[in-house]
């Protein structure tokens, strides 16, 4: 049978402007799950940017760099792991089953205030559930496939790091597309051929985080969260809000408050 990643100890860091260590190492593996906001990230040969929705792994005594670029809130998982299925280093970003993601990071975030050890349980089935997705995840991929992705577009890379800092504002892709001397077809193809997604499915995606975030730490109506996140109007937020998250946001706000 295959060993279970073994929970050591668990954070929650909600809105985090800076880490307080530029750099640090741990004895044991890491997981940070980012929930909103961004940061630059070093491990080893493994760089990036992790964002809403990543999972970014750390390996025993690696050094871990990382620099803050967008206020993030994430939880911080130290484990202990002995299995044979080898896990990959760096930034994991599930494509699968991405509401069952949310609905884990949701439900650690409720358990991360119960200190007994029936909480320590829960966090420790929701970090094995996040291993799990992940080795759904990596079968999934052709042989010669890397589960980290390498965007070899500078280009394109630089329209995510955009898309990542502005998508909380109105946005056009005809707009996005003048801004980096694309066409509009040009711009989506090529994003999506980087990043399995079209920067219109990008951008919704981290607005559905900033509103979950929102709907959970804050007594907003639905039409001030809308327009936080970039929409004319709540109506069409509560639309789009359940038909991508699987409730609606008053269902979602009573089940994951803070």
């Amino acid at each position: 049978m295959e060993h279970m990643p073994k929970l050591d100890y668990s954070y929650f860091w909600p809105y985090k402007e800076q880490f307080q260590l530029a750099a640090d190492r741990y004895d044991n593996w890491v997981m940070f799950a980012v929930e909103s906001g961004a940061f630059r990230y070093r491990i080893d040969i493994h760089e990036g940017i992790a964002e809403a929705g990543d999972l970014i792994l750390c390996p025993p005594h690696s050094t871990f760099h990382r620099e803050v670029t967008a206020a993030v809130t994430f939880h911080f998982l130290a484990f202990q792991y002995v299995g044979q299925e080898p896990l990959p280093a760096g930034r994991v970003r599930l494509q699968k089953e991405r509401r069952r993601l949310w609905d884990n990071l949701a439900q650690l975030r409720e358990a991360a205030r119960d200190t007994s050890a029936l909480g320590l349980q829960i966090r420790s089935h929701l970090l094995a559930d996040l291993w799990l997705l992940i080795r759904r995840e990596r079968a999934a991929l052709p042989q010669a496939a890397s589960p980290i992705a390498i965007v070899d577009d500078p280009v394109i890379a630089e329209v995510r790091e955009y898309l990542t800092e502005h998508a909380l504002k109105p946005l056009m892709l005809k707009d996005i597309a003048d801004r980096f001397h694309l066409s509009p077809v040009q711009c989506s193809r090529r994003f999506h051929r980087a990043f399995q997604m079209k920067p219109l499915a990008y951008i919704t995606e981290l607005r559905l985080k900033h509103a979950c975030r929102l709907l959970t730490e804050t007594d907003w109506t639905i039409d001030a969260i809308a327009s936080a996140c970039g929409y004319e109007n709540g109506f069409y937020l509560s639309r789009l809000f359940t038909r991508e998250i699987g409730k609606n946001p008053s269902t979602y706000r009573s089940l994951y408050r803070l």
